[in-house]
């Protein structure tokens, strides 16, 4: 998992941290791989269809696990939000196309 994270981070932006009523200094926030959370959203979608049309207890795992990972990369704690996050992040990440030779 700990790998899975570090490929999936790209770069780390600074934000303020406020605490009490001033500026104390920047807390660091890691930004996730567009790529990486562009396929965790369509793993979800796609598990979540098949829960739906009674999925197996693999699918049922599966989903766990892609829903956690989405949540650790978004910092949320439901499915909902975390998709709706990560389509956010995306509509705001340009698409990088690939290196041409």
């Amino acid at each position: 998992m700990r790998r899975a994270m570090a490929a999936a981070t790209v770069g780390v932006k600074t934000a303020p941290r406020f605490r009490g009523g001033g500026r104390t200094g920047v807390a660091a926030v890691l930004m996730a791989d567009p790529s990486v959370v562009r396929e965790l959203v369509e793993r979800c979608e796609t598990l979540r269809r098949r829960m739906a049309s009674g999925g197996s207890a693999e699918t049922a795992r599966q989903l766990e696990d892609a829903t956690y990972t989405l949540c650790v990369i978004t910092g949320t704690r439901h499915l909902d939000a975390a998709l709706d996050l990560a389509r956010r992040q995306l509509r705001r990440t340009p698409v990088r196309q690939p290196m041409r030779r």
